[in-house]
């Protein structure tokens, strides 16, 4: 067992380093190795939590993980982190508002609103698609005309959105 814990975080800290130079990304890989190697530790007592609970726990954690991934240090994570325990400087950015406010729905909705509306409201439908649909190993696999005819809708609404310009994700590496 010690040789099994011993390559998963392993294999998670060289995904950090793969990822970029810098000790957040080692941070970042060695927290989802650590989780890992938990995860199989206390299996038993995690089956045993309500589903609503492990659910919880499961999200925080990505999302505390994924505050080292985008810092630009460790010291800036922990800052990070601190205020969002202790609510300090709450705002949402105007880029982020922004983001929201896609052309394709400018152009089909008119004018409606700014990006902040489309913010919640994009929030509210992950929210309600996450918790009331199923996953896929849940979910029928059976081909329907409705199916085929959303997902070429779906592509071809990324290829449009995608046709834009955006700076490559590991540019700075």
């Amino acid at each position: 067992m010690g040789k099994t814990y011993r390559n998963i975080m392993a294999v998670y800290l060289i995904s950090g380093i793969w990822h970029g130079a810098n000790w957040t990304f080692l941070v970042w890989g060695g927290v989802h190795g650590a989780a890992c190697v938990m995860n199989r530790v206390f299996y038993k007592s995690w089956d045993k939590l309500n589903l609503v609970c492990q659910w919880i726990i499961t999200f925080a954690f990505v999302n505390v993980a994924w505050v080292f991934f985008r810092a630009n240090s460790i010291s800036d994570a922990l800052t990070f982190l601190k205020r969002i325990v202790f609510l300090q400087g709450y705002h949402i950015s105007n880029e982020l508002i922004e983001s929201f406010a896609l052309p394709e729905i400018q152009f089909l909705m008119g004018n409606l609103g700014k990006g902040y509306l489309w913010m919640w409201l994009f929030i509210g439908i992950a929210f309600w698609m996450i918790l009331g649909f199923k996953n896929c190993s849940e979910i029928e696999k059976k081909t329907t005309m409705g199916k085929g005819v959303l997902t070429v809708v779906c592509m071809v609404w990324s290829i449009i959105s995608f046709a834009g310009i955006s700076t490559f994700l590991y540019f700075n590496f």
